[in-house]
């Protein structure tokens, strides 16, 4: 049974393998450790955690690639959201750039009058994404999702 099971299985992943692509065209934003700006930043510390960043831009790479016919990667710095409109996905691996800072304002007694998060896609943005990592947490402010079922 077990060589039954292991012969389907290693069927299925070869044939996966030459499995067409899919024609969706996929927009990742994300970290790129070749961008010419790039650097180690304080909060994230050590050597090792840039050398993970490396790894996972060029995962993502190869990842996207095998199973996607049209694929371009982006630093997030380098980000507008003009760029989805012309993609069927855009996967968001990292942040872009602050469009619109925090607002507050407190009265008298130091109590929150007006409190807005911060904005790193726009209000009107409608494309399909994908959030991984903190984006998602962080984007919910300025983009309407649902992140639980409460």
């Amino acid at each position: 049974m077990k060589k039954i099971l292991l012969l389907i299985i290693t069927i299925l992943i070869i044939s996966s393998s030459y499995a067409a692509k899919s024609k969706l065209s996929v927009l990742y934003v994300g970290w790129n450790p070749e961008h010419p700006e790039q650097h180690i930043r304080k909060g994230y510390g050590s050597k090792a955690v840039f050398e993970e960043k490396k790894l996972r831009w060029s995962d993502f790479k190869k990842f996207l690639n095998t199973y996607f016919k049209s694929v371009k990667m982006v630093h997030h710095w380098d980000y507008n959201s003009k760029m989805s409109e012309g993609y069927d996905v855009t996967v968001f691996d990292a942040m872009p750039k602050k469009i619109k800072g925090r607002v507050t304002e407190k009265d008298a007694d130091g109590n929150y009058t007006k409190f807005e998060y911060e904005h790193y896609i726009p209000e009107d943005f409608s494309a399909a994404a994908i959030t991984l990592n903190t984006m998602t947490e962080r984007t919910r402010y300025s983009v309407k999702h649902k992140l639980d079922w409460c």
